[in-house]
């Protein structure tokens, strides 16, 4: 009875909450409320619903199970749905209801035992793992809702890609910028992301906020599991994952303290700007607050958890491996790995190349088991196979190559200024470590040892050898190095402070920790400061709402097609070179396929430079020829279903070309006019397109 009456106290706060801040902050309707709500307990239950499996997984650490199934609760899920699609099992909502219940009926005998127990046994730890779960949600979803803007970085890609999602594609999905042809892209984050929202109402507009502050706090949950390997309070295991989350590097401050500054976008880009030859990395506070939901931010907690079974696996499983006592972590240790070829191609590579670093560093000890090398092998192996749909679409994508570097290495001061302060950390700390003379075989009490070493080597080897280009590798590298070696440095102190250590070593330490947490809190200000002068989008999670002010035109456009469009019909605007926000908005904001839209992302997810310049000259001819019935019949061939006339076609087509939308109505129907100045064309059977066949024309004045 008190569990139920906890469980219905834990709810109607997470009620008040989302009820108060979407009154005051997030400027949501009741329905959108309501969805929220659902989106956020959907995820606390998938948790819940996979804990005995993670349980079974991780016998000997039950408490790294528990956070860890948050993690793996909604990749097993939304896994199966994907899978399901893959071979045209169609899984809507209702229908990945029903997978849900089924997985219950399925668990629950062990749902109920374990999950109760475990509640029983761990009630404060339950509490502050579930507290560090919402609140990093809430953290970053407040902040996101001061500078909702999707327009600057990647975000008109990602909105895109989750819009796309949002309305039900056949698997392989096409691209949404290269309308009818196979997107060679990793793309399942963005998937599960969108029947996340889809499952619980949410429009993918209040979603991709959402989903940002839902990876922020899987990571939180991942980071716990980690810490569980070093500390045994959980007071410290919670306030290391948040140091790490909410920790810049010491770029920040130093360019406070060494020049005079305006708090702008260019400082906040400048504390991942210090890498030669245009080299940049992230870490994990600074995405979140530039809040582009790509494949790498998508990958954190999916990382973290495979960092996490990679640990435990060298530290209880390979060395003495048994198939039917293991069978659980070799299933989920190789569902694990493939995540990440799903999520993001590039931790794909870098964590297989961890895994085998790791694995050779405890290997000497076991050489004479076969196990340790067949099991670990064979994981890695099954889950290839489990990623095996994804993996062959990427199959036939861009070129792969691998080089060595004739590139300007990074000096001793940019590395400085991105790892300084976990080095300094590590530098002051070691040395206890290892003269504590009852810590014996440190390599897997002390795991973070491992970490280090693995972190310095992959910096040597990101300076020498490029895999793809030299921006990706520096930038995929030195964005996980951050935070395996903020793992390892936040666990050093932490490890110490455990240990009762007498030393005035913390001083500086803190002062460290306290500077890391300044710069972050720096990039905060310089990120909500630009937005209030240049967002022009105010306060929500509405991250459309500046095109009212910006581009109103096309806002009544994007609207018209949200509300009036089913299914995925292709669509004609403007194409442009890679980061032109002011095109390719009616795509990234509906997720339509267009013909054409940013050129150099196009390529990267698979186009080929002469496809990509064949639509070009296709998309002049389109809008500027004079020939009306063979432009109409060319418009039919490639599948377009609707033509968007606007500022960027009028300022870069031929005029008269232009006109024979106008002076040609049966073929090109005009659905809707706004100011005379961005039009709406159907074309063909887009009717077929259309939620109601009785739609007409309509003119919108400002």
């Amino acid at each position: 009875m008190s569990n139920i009456r906890t469980k219905s106290s834990f709810i109607i706060v997470i009620f008040v909450i989302i009820y108060f801040l979407s009154a005051f902050l997030f400027n949501l309707n009741a329905t959108e409320m309501f969805s929220l709500i659902s989106y956020l307990l959907l995820t606390w239950f998938l948790g819940i619903a996979f804990f005995p499996l993670c349980k079974r997984a991780l016998p000997h650490m039950s408490s790294a199970a528990y956070s860890l199934s948050k993690v793996f609760g909604v990749g097993l899920f939304f896994y199966i749905i994907w899978l399901f699609n893959h071979i045209e099992i169609f899984c809507g909502p209702w229908t990945s209801a029903l997978i849900l219940m089924s997985i219950l009926l399925i668990f629950i005998k062990y749902l109920c035992k374990d999950y109760s127990s475990f509640v029983k046994e761990h009630k404060r730890e339950v509490a502050l793992v579930e507290l560090l779960f919402f609140g990093v949600f809430f953290l970053v979803l407040i902040i996101y809702a001061n500078h909702p803007e999707l327009y600057w970085g990647e975000k008109p890609m990602d909105f895109s890609l989750l819009n796309y999602f949002s309305r039900y594609p056949t698997l392989p999905p096409e691209d949404p910028w290269f309308s009818g042809q196979t997107m060679h892209y990793y793309y399942w984050g963005y998937f599960y992301l969108a029947q996340l929202a889809n499952m619980v109402g949410l429009n993918p507009e209040v979603s991709y906020g959402a989903g940002l502050a839902l990876t922020s706090a899987l990571l939180s949950c991942a980071l716990y599991s980690i810490f569980c390997f070093f500390l045994k309070r959980v007071g410290l295991r919670v306030l290391g994952s948040l140091l790490l989350i909410l920790s810049a590097n010491v770029a920040p401050l130093i360019n406070l303290l060494g020049k005079t500054v305006k708090f702008d976008m260019r400082y906040f880009w400048s504390s991942t700007r210090v890498f030669a030859g245009n080299g940049f990395a992230e870490y994990p506070s600074w995405s979140f607050l530039f809040a582009d939901l790509h494949a790498h931010v998508m990958s954190y907690p999916f990382a973290m958890s495979f960092l996490a079974l990679l640990l435990y696996g060298l530290k209880y499983i390979w060395k003495d491996f048994r198939l039917k006592r293991d069978r659980f972590f070799f299933i989920l240790y190789a569902f694990s790995f493939s995540l990440l070829l799903l999520i993001n191609g590039w931790d794909f590579v870098i964590y297989s190349v961890l895994a085998s670093i790791l694995w050779l560093l405890q290997a000497p000890k076991y050489w004479k088991r076969i196990n340790y090398g067949l099991s670990f092998f064979f994981a890695h192996l099954l889950g290839l196979v489990i990623a095996s749909p994804i993996f062959l679409t990427l199959l036939g994508g861009g070129e792969k190559k691998v080089l060595l570097s004739s590139f300007e290495m990074n000096g001793w001061y940019s590395l400085f200024l991105f790892f300084g302060g976990w080095f300094l950390i590590l530098l002051m700390s070691t040395p206890y470590l290892f003269n504590k003379r009852k810590i014996e075989n440190k390599c897997f009490v002390l795991p973070y040892s491992s970490l280090v070493m693995a972190s310095v080597l992959f910096i040597l080897i990101a300076e020498n050898i490029i895999f793809m280009d030299r921006s990706n590798t520096i930038f995929k590298t030195y964005t996980n190095v951050f935070i395996w070696l903020g793992i390892a440095a936040i666990g050093q102190v932490f490890f110490m402070i455990e240990e009762k250590v007498k030393t005035t070593l913390f001083i500086p330490i803190g002062i460290i920790l306290f500077s890391l947490l300044v710069g972050s809190g720096l990039n905060t200000y310089s990120i909500l400061e630009y937005s209030k002068n240049h967002g022009n989008g105010g306060t929500g999670l509405k991250g459309s709402a500046y095109l009212k002010r910006t581009h109103f035109e096309y806002f009544q456009i994007i609207d018209w097609l949200r509300e009036n469009t089913v299914g995925l019909p292709h669509l004609l605007e403007k194409d442009s070179p890679s980061f032109s926000h002011s095109y390719s908005l009616v795509s990234s904001h509906t997720g339509l396929p267009s013909y054409l839209g940013w050129h150099n992302h196009v390529r990267l997810r698979g186009a080929g430079h002469s496809s990509i310049e064949k639509r070009r000259s296709m998309i002049g001819y389109l809008y500027g020829s004079y020939e009306v019935i063979k432009v109409f019949e060319k418009l039919r061939e490639v599948g377009i279903k609707f033509i968007v006339l606007g500022k960027m076609e009028r300022r870069e087509m031929d005029r008269r070309g232009l006109a024979k939308f106008e002076s040609y109505p049966d073929f090109f129907k005009p659905l809707l006019k706004v100011n005379n100045r961005v039009v709406l064309y159907g074309v063909g059977d887009y009717r077929s397109y259309l939620r109601s066949t009785k739609i007409v024309e309509k003119d919108v004045n400002e």
